[in-house]
């Protein structure tokens, strides 16, 4: 048994632990993984964002006042949901490179329940923007404001009795 702690302690030897270390090491792999595998997919641009107000949140170039000009012209398109259960404001979310306040607001103003939309992952749009790394403390009090206030409205129209 000396031994083996010994060898243990040499140089260039790593501590193996116990049952314990075992599977915290094993949960941090398979989140890893799990990780890996969603980023991957979300990476992976499904048919429908090739068109429409889809191509246009995804748009690394996308400006608030484009999205003003098409909300305009389209004005039911920000209501829209892809296969996935998201809505624009989710895919505007994960927009790494055009994420902007004024953006999130233009939509929020136009569809003030889409902070509160959940994908078919279960993610709101809040929750995809916490995620981004862009995203700023304005942007992300913007959106946690527009659920707190439908909320407040949903209790007013709807009271739980």
């Amino acid at each position: 048994e000396e031994q083996a702690d010994d060898e243990s302690r040499r140089p260039g030897r790593r501590f193996q632990g116990g049952p314990k270390m075992a599977a915290a090491e094993d949960h941090k792999d398979q989140a890893a993984e799990d990780q890996a595998a969603e980023e991957q997919a979300d990476d992976e641009e499904p048919p429908i964002l090739q068109t429409g107000i889809w191509r246009l949140v995804a748009d690394a170039a996308l400006t608030a006042a484009q999205l003003r000009a098409y909300l305009e012209a389209h004005p039911h398109a920000s209501a829209a949901v892809d296969a996935h259960g998201r809505t624009p404001l989710h895919v505007l979310a994960m927009n790494r490179d055009a994420l902007s306040l004024d953006a999130l607001s233009v939509l929020l103003r136009d569809r003030v329940d889409a902070a509160r939309t959940f994908d078919a992952r279960n993610r709101s749009p809040l929750c995809l923007l916490f995620l981004n790394p862009r995203a700023t403390a304005a942007m992300l009090g913007c959106v946690l404001d527009e659920c707190v206030r439908v909320s407040r409205l949903d209790d007013v129209v709807s009271p739980n009795l």
